[in-house]
């Protein structure tokens, strides 16, 4: 243990048994990982609330000073202190469902189903030229309200009309994304309060 400091970690190698960890002495639980590879990055070590040991990586030395780091650090780990466990989010996040995958159970399981062909036909059309192209490859846990109004307002330049149905489409979406377990209800849908054209 000692204190990450800047010389301290130009210094560090790790050995031919493999990774070098080193933990800060100022800050329990806060490290650095030297990999064999010469690449540094700094971590920390943590327990969730079901006690089992966690490592997240916050970044690597270099882009992050060690200040920023640790500083890093402290609000991870104090969050983990109020039940949080940033690896299982990190995780969850990755593996979180994009807004191309929406579109397509959209319009599978409710357009397809409940909807005229016309009307499915206009929100697939709505989806290829205006929706997927903005916010395609974007999870939807992490779409706001101003990527909403972004792409309404864009749209909205030219035909403020197909504006406003690109945001009803978007917004039943995102209404059954909740109710498919897909958004956090406490997130809410993002479409809510982008006003529409007159």
């Amino acid at each position: 243990m000692a204190k990450l400091t800047k010389r301290l970690i130009d210094a560090l190698q790790a050995g031919p048994e493999g990774d070098l960890v080193v933990w800060d002495e100022e800050l329990k639980c806060f490290g650095i990982r030297v990999k064999q590879s010469g690449v540094k990055s700094f971590c920390i070590q943590y327990r969730n609330a079901s006690g089992q040991s966690k490592r997240l990586t916050l970044g690597r030395y270099g882009p992050l000073t060690p200040d920023q780091a640790r500083r890093l650090a402290l609000q991870h780990l104090s969050e983990v202190t109020k039940g949080s466990d940033p690896v299982a989010e990190r995780t969850e996040l990755r593996k979180a469902s994009t807004i191309k995958e929406l579109a397509e159970r959209y319009l599978a399981e409710h357009a397809k189903t409940k909807k005229k062909a016309s009307s499915m036909d206009r929100d697939e059309r709505l989806l290829r030229r205006f929706i997927l192209p903005a916010l395609g490859s974007k999870k939807i846990i992490a779409v706001t309200r101003a990527d909403v109004a972004r792409l309404h307002h864009s749209v909205g330049q030219e035909t403020p009309i197909q504006a406003n149905r690109v945001l009803a489409v978007l917004s039943k979406m995102m209404t059954l994304a909740i109710k498919w377990g897909l958004r956090p209800e406490a997130e809410g849908n993002p479409c809510r309060y982008v006003e529409r054209f007159k």
